[in-house]
């Protein structure tokens, strides 16, 4: 049987119609796996959060003057006291007439503040906004000014995603690129 015509005999143009069809079946799947897994860790993120967020107002005081407070010693989580965990809680005054930012805050945000988003949920909503925690604090400030070298989690954090890029498409992308992108995020949810 000539070459030629065995790439057009029926049992190949089934292999190759199979092959095709199984790459798109495998494609779409992963596409849904990868779906699903981003939905499920963002709900169990989201209710861990809840939970601290219960932590915390179970343990919120109020004194005889109606100022309220937490008491750091109560709570279980050790990330609470550990400066630049990543899990911070922040107590802002709120008034009509003014706003005080960290009136009391967590030990993990060492001398900065949070900064958050202005919006008014309703009573007994949970809001979730990403956020970024201090970068510029004082204490790196301070070390800078003394000469030491600083480094704050963004280098990491962008070294990671060019990884795994790298990992999922196999080339190595800019990572100078992307660094610049996430400073431009960041900066523009400061404002």
């Amino acid at each position: 049987m000539p070459a030629r015509r065995r790439l057009h005999s029926l049992r190949v143009r089934w292999l190759a119609a199979t092959l095709a069809a199984m790459a798109v079946a495998l494609g779409l799947a992963g596409l849904l796996l990868h779906s699903l897994f981003q939905d499920h860790v963002r709900r169990q993120f989201q209710t861990t959060l809840v939970q601290q967020l219960d932590q915390l107002t179970g343990r919120l005081e109020f004194d005889a003057s109606g100022q309220a407070s937490i008491d750091p010693a109560t709570l279980t989580d050790p990330r609470w006291s550990q400066p630049y965990s990543g899990l911070y809680w922040q107590l802002d005054e709120v008034g009509a007439a003014s706003e005080t930012l960290g009136e009391q805050r967590s030990r993990s945000l060492w001398d900065d503040r949070l900064h958050p988003i202005q919006d008014a949920p309703a009573d007994g909503q949970v809001h979730v906004h990403p956020g970024t925690g201090p970068r510029q604090t004082a204490l790196l400030r301070a070390a800078a000014a003394a000469g030491c070298a600083t480094v704050d989690g963004l280098g990491m954090l962008v070294q990671q995603a060019a990884l795994q890029q790298q990992l999922w498409h196999g080339q190595m992308p800019d990572a100078a690129v992307m660094a610049e992108a996430a400073e431009r995020e960041l900066a523009a949810r400061r404002q």
